[in-house]
């Protein structure tokens, strides 16, 4: 894959985008992982969308992008769930996104 695209930059602009849903209403807040934002969207379009703006064709076959965007899926799974728990005042388990 030649690309300048790392886990944490794809995490950073999907969770723009995502933050964005939550102000715009399109998400409850009660999202508190990249799973859960399925039940509401289609959650790899934001993933997707990263791709897009780099001019990267996004090859759901190749290793390495899907390695890639697991990582990054996971970064915005831990951002998610540290946001719910600051939005309600809560703090969470300790090894679990819940």
């Amino acid at each position: 894959m030649n690309t300048n695209l790392t886990a944490e930059a794809i995490a950073l602009k999907a969770q723009a985008d995502i933050e964005d849903s939550f102000q715009r209403g399109i998400l409850p807040a009660t999202v508190r992982s990249f799973a859960d934002l399925h039940d509401y969207v289609d959650a790899n379009d934001y993933i997707i969308r990263v791709f897009d703006s780099a001019d990267v064709v996004l090859d759901w076959a190749d290793q390495d992008q899907a390695d890639l965007m697991s990582d990054a899926m996971e970064q915005i799974s831990i951002w998610l769930n540290a946001r719910y728990h600051r939005a309600h005042g809560t703090t969470p388990r300790a090894g679990r996104h819940s």
